[in-house]
């Protein structure tokens, strides 16, 4: 199983409706995406002052699956509309699962 993480941290001035409007167009992917195995996406609990603002965790058959999603019109209209204008900054890892 290949799988992608990604944190995300807003701009301090990004208002809430565009969060909530990221993480709802983050949320639609997979019935866009069908090499969406598995697909999470959650707002962090504010329990300490350093976290990411978001967490995606995305399951995918193979490296190849992954590609095809990050290349996906779906995904790229979101990374666009959405992430672009109040992402901060994002770091992501992708790992094969046992």
């Amino acid at each position: 199983m290949f799988r992608h993480v990604l944190l995300m941290t807003v701009r301090p001035d990004a208002r809430p409706a565009e969060v909530k409007g990221l993480v709802e167009a983050l949320r639609g992917l997979p019935a866009q995406i069908p090499e969406i195995l598995s697909y999470r996406v959650g707002e962090d609990l504010g329990l300490r002052d350093d976290n990411a603002t978001l967490a995606l965790v995305g399951e995918f058959a193979d490296e190849r699956a992954w590609r095809t999603y990050l290349a996906h019109p779906a995904h790229r209209a979101v990374v666009t509309e959405h992430v672009e204008p109040v992402v901060a900054a994002r770091q992501s890892v992708q790992f094969i699962a046992d």
